[in-house]
């Protein structure tokens, strides 16, 4: 009833000169960041953008993509767009990081210098794309995504909520991490989005092991830093806090080496085809592997002797 009478007393003081008073520059600076928005929406467009581009591309030079059907080309393309995203922001990324977690950001009177905060404010737009392209992937395979990858995507989007919740250094910086390490996955992307279109070159399965590899070997590294950052900072922090990114950091660390399996089974799959084409042709020295198409350079096998 309280709560009531209070709202209906603020809207009899409503007056119509609000509707036409100004609002400087400063004013709505102060309100919001311009500059974080502005970097935030024109990330999210392009972002938005590349979601079509990559898949005409791909359905005008790829038969094999043409020929998937909806529900599998959608999730090649969120394969396509991540490797696309990584591939272009990891140097940017990992300069920023680097810079967060090691460069003193602050002046001698103690506040945050221009440059430090325009790095930071880049730094977040960028984990946000990421975090979007995770809700964009929740979307486009909602027909039938594995559990344990929605489970994965959704510990990484609560993350960017605790951080609006309860936004001190640890879980900043302990978000961050797990964030960047997350871009490692960058050339198992690479490896599937090969086992589609090429899945009969040589490289395909090398590049998928390369990539197992590099995020396996990365996910101790990840869940190690944070336990410093956490642990040599303890009298810092929030204790249950500390204790909460613990935890959480070691669930997305064990759901992020569980998903490995996911890969070599994929891999294991790779590696069985073409073994048994191999095992097929082998009988035949003039065909040679390019990419997923077998041209034959007998002279008298012509067109037909095509794979």
């Amino acid at each position: 009833h309280d709560f009531s009478l209070f709202h209906l007393g603020t809207i009899m003081a409503w007056t119509r000169e609000q509707l036409f008073a100004d609002i400087s520059k400063e004013q709505i600076e102060f309100i919001v960041n311009l500059a974080f928005i502005r970097n935030l929406l024109l990330g999210l467009l392009a972002l938005s953008l590349s979601y079509p581009i990559v898949h005409n591309i791909l359905n005008r030079y790829s038969t094999e993509y043409q020929e998937l059907n909806h529900a599998v080309q959608n999730t090649l393309l969120q394969h396509a767009v991540e490797t696309l995203l990584f591939t272009l922001i990891f140097p940017g990324f990992t300069y920023l990081f680097l810079s967060f977690s090691f460069e003193e950001p602050f002046d001698e009177s103690g506040i945050i210098t221009a440059e430090a905060a325009n790095r930071y404010g880049v730094l977040f737009v960028l984990c946000i794309l990421i975090g979007s392209m995770y809700m964009v992937e929740i979307v486009l395979r909602y027909r039938k995504m594995n559990p344990l990858v929605l489970f994965h995507h959704m510990c990484t989007i609560s993350m960017f909520i605790v951080c609006t919740i309860f936004p001190t250094a640890a879980v900043y910086k302990v978000s961050i991490l797990l964030v960047y390490f997350a871009s490692y996955e960058i050339l198992t992307f690479y490896g599937l989005v090969m086992k589609v279109l090429f899945p009969l070159h040589r490289a395909t399965p090398r590049m998928m092991v390369a990539g197992m590899i590099l995020f396996g070997m990365t996910r101790p590294i990840q869940l190690a830093w944070i336990l410093v950052v956490l642990i040599g900072s303890w009298k810092e922090h929030v204790k249950w806090q500390a204790i909460f990114l613990i935890i959480a950091s070691l669930t997305i660390g064990v759901v992020q080496c569980a998903a490995l399996r996911i890969h070599y089974g994929m891999w294991k799959r790779c590696v069985l085809r073409q073994t048994k084409y191999n095992n097929e042709h082998e009988s035949n020295p003039f065909c040679v592997e390019i990419g997923s198409e077998i041209e034959s350079k007998s002279p008298s096998a012509g067109k037909n002797n095509s794979a």
